[in-house]
């Protein structure tokens, strides 16, 4: 069986999710959320939860490639993320990082709730 394959920015489809911790689905988020395609991320987000994946470790994924697109921006060096954000300011993409680094803190009894609310923040900083 093959492996899912992450959605390109402009796919807006439903992923069946046979490894649901795929680090390419997660970061297909992640671009979602920089790219302001709301369509792909929250169908994304659905995907996450319906495979079951952990919503800690979506989150920690996303934040932590969110931190090291900031600091490559700092340093001139481009990275995975760079075309993606091109319309994200370095201010704008401080603010997204904060918040998937607090959505973290478990607040709510379903984690994904947690991540609806982190892409939802997402969206308002990124416009």
């Amino acid at each position: 069986m093959p492996m899912p394959v992450a959605p390109t920015p402009t796919q807006n489809v439903e992923m069946p999710m046979a490894v649901a911790d795929d680090q390419a689905v997660v970061m297909s988020l992640a671009q979602a959320v920089l790219s302001g395609n709301r369509d792909l991320a929250h169908s994304v987000v659905r995907s996450l939860e319906q495979g079951g994946a952990k919503a800690a470790s979506v989150m920690t994924i996303i934040a932590a490639a969110y931190d090291q697109l900031y600091r490559a921006r700092r340093n001139g060096i481009t990275s995975v993320l760079s075309g993606s954000a091109e319309a994200v300011s370095d201010e704008s993409l401080a603010k997204i990082t904060e918040i998937f680094i607090h959505s973290m803190d478990a607040v709510y009894a379903n984690p994904f709730t947690n991540l609806k609310l982190a892409v939802a923040q997402a969206f308002e900083v990124r416009g």
